[in-house]
């Protein structure tokens, strides 16, 4: 205490006995220290020493072995009861230029001169400014002229600075607040949709007025929360900004968030021992004025008022800041789905509705619907009268609030309906040979498909799709068709007719006229044959004689030289074959001799 101070970096921690001597030393040399000492505000000293400061005090963290002696062996048991904080402090810098006096006094001890500086205030008392040393109207007319104006020719350099200015005026309550501003991250916040910014004072600012140290101002009561009304989206993270005051002579003894006005057991809930929220909840601010918290993976259920509390050390110092903080948690849509109504079985001619839901916050307002990816129409639900197999496809709704969209997991319309559009197809195609092995394939429409069976003519032949005939014959010619049926109606096809080609067979030779065939009659052969297609060659031997062409040889006059073996050929494009021979047996007429 006997050394000179002034330009030393220096640390205090004196006895409680010497704080009066050590502020007073502060003031006479203009010194500058770091003091720890107790927050005590009913203390006589207490006022001189916060006079004193030159910066923002800081509580120091509460440790077991934050009072020791001998090294750390000797350890107070009770250290929370001091309520140490360290006090930056400075005393006024004229002092540190006073010459001395004789003796150990200052000038500014100095009776003649004490008198004459009390004379002078009385006469000219000081008076204090209420406006800020600069004019603002000047500033921003200042900001509308060049270099920071026009805007598209203003240097990157300038234009953060307009803009930095104007953030932060428009960020203010007072102008004297504009120190405790911070354009770091974490300080500047955007509304939702990045259309307005605000910028926060740091955390732990104390203005450098006196009345404004936690615990010694002349504030009221109060918690002010910035903004008041908080929209974050589902599992973000949210920091609610918040400070408070309290009137001088008050300690903050406990400090926690709530989300209800009503008490449990005498007790308002504390959020950081709610299992819905302890986890989540971490606590940025203080005890002196920062009340901020950050709320980690918000969900829907968050949506609602947070309030801070605060007690002191007195039974009547308690406050709950309302109203509150306001969360709204906002969620895109998701869970997407379509319902089908009526369930169960869909039939053509039924009449159908589809229903999609859809859980978001805020609720979505814009459904849209499409059939494959062609779009069909809006709004949550979407109605088919007549339903036909046409509209057997996948479906799928997208729901849209304003935080965005989802498809729903596609579902199909499988929709029933008797066969249709039954035909019966031949394979191989073009002509059927005799001996060939054909096939027959019915095709049917019909959902569920269709049991197929084969009919020649009326005659029921055989079941399933396709109907095979091997080494087909004449015998198979004919009309065939297919039945297709299932649980909802029945249809035939139309008629197919199998024509089956074969060479000419069963050739025979009949004679007209029948009877005795007596010599000078005429006799006519006929040839008859069985063939498909009819065979158009014919040929008549006599004995294996060539005697003429076609399906009918004549004999006019017949004579006892005519009576021979007779046989004709028939001949097609599949074939040839004989008939059988048939003699001729000639009769000669008898004449009487007179």
């Amino acid at each position: 205490m006997v050394q000179m101070w002034l330009r030393l970096r220096l640390y205090a921690f004196p006895p409680f006995t010497l704080l009066l001597g050590v502020l007073e030393k502060i003031c006479q040399e203009g010194a500058s220290l770091i003091l720890v000492a107790p927050y005590w505000p009913t203390r006589i000293w207490f006022s001189d020493l916060v006079s004193l400061l030159h910066g923002s005090p800081m509580e120091l963290p509460l440790r077991q072995d934050l009072l020791s002696q001998a090294g750390g062996t000797i350890i107070h048991p009770r250290p929370e009861l001091w309520k140490l904080w360290a006090w930056p402090l400075r005393g006024p810098a004229i002092s540190a230029y006073h010459a001395p006096l004789e003796g150990d006094s200052s000038v500014g001890r100095d009776p003649l001169v004490t008198h004459f500086l009390r004379g002078t205030l009385r006469l000219r008392p000081p008076v204090r400014t209420r406006t800020p040393a600069w004019d603002l109207a000047v500033v921003l007319q200042g900001l509308a002229e060049a270099p920071f104006e026009p805007l598209e020719e203003v240097p990157e350099k300038f234009l953060t600075l307009k803009t930095a200015f104007l953030l932060a005026i428009t960020s203010l309550k007072k102008i004297g607040d504009l120190q405790a501003l911070s354009v770091a991250p974490s300080y500047l916040e955007f509304a939702l949709g990045m259309v307005k910014a605000f910028l926060h004072a740091r955390l732990g600012y104390v203005p450098k007025v006196p009345t404004n140290v936690p615990g010694v101002s002349s504030a009221d009561w109060g918690v002010s929360y910035s903004p008041s009304h908080i929209c974050a989206l589902k599992n973000s993270s949210v920091i609610m900004k918040c400070t408070y005051t309290y009137p001088t002579g008050y300690w903050i003894m406990n400090v926690f968030w709530t989300k209800t006005m009503e008490k449990y057991n005498g007790e308002f809930l504390d959020l950081s021992k709610d299992p819905e929220y302890s986890q989540r909840l971490q606590y940025l601010g203080d005890k002196r004025q920062n009340c901020t918290i950050r709320l980690s993976h918000v969900t829907l259920k968050d949506s609602r008022k947070y309030y801070f509390r605060f007690t002191t050390d007195k039974p009547a110092g308690r406050y709950t800041g309302v109203p509150g903080v306001t969360l709204t948690v906002t969620d895109p849509p998701k869970s997407v789905s379509v319902s089908i109504s009526p369930s169960g079985e869909i039939v053509s001619g039924d009449s159908v509705t589809l229903i999609c839901s859809s859980d978001s916050n805020p609720p979505a307002l814009n459904f849209s619907w499409f059939k494959g990816g062609t779009f069909l129409g809006s709004g949550r639900i979407y109605s088919i009268s007549k339903i036909s197999s046409d509209d057997s496809k996948k479906y799928k709704c997208k729901s849209i609030n304003e935080l965005g969209e989802k498809y729903s997991d596609a579902v199909t319309l499988n929709v029933m309906y008797p066969p249709r559009s039954i035909s019966v197809s031949i394979s191989p195609s073009g002509e059927i040979v005799s001996g060939d092995s054909v096939t027959l394939i019915c095709s049917s429409d019909s959902n569920p498909p269709a049991e197929i069976s084969w009919f020649k003519g009326g005659t029921f032949v055989g079941s399933g799709r396709i109907y095979s005939i091997s080494k087909i014959s004449s015998d198979d010619s004919g009309e065939y068709k297919c039945r297709s049926k299932n649980q909802h109606g029945e249809k035939y096809s139309d008629a197919v007719i199998l024509n089956v080609m074969y060479p000419p067979r069963s050739i025979s030779v009949s004679i007209s006229p029948s009877g005795e065939i007596v010599s000078g009659d005429s006799v006519t052969l006929i040839c008859s044959s069985d063939s498909n297609p009819p065979a158009l060659n014919f040929s008549w031997f006599k004995e294996e004689m060539f005697v003429g062409s076609g399906r009918i040889y004549s004999i006019s006059k017949i004579s006892s030289d005519d009576s021979k073996k007779y046989k004709c050929i028939s001949i097609n494009e599949h074939g040839e074959k004989y008939s059988e021979p048939v003699t001729l047996n000639i009769m000669c007429e008898l004449k009487m001799v007179q």
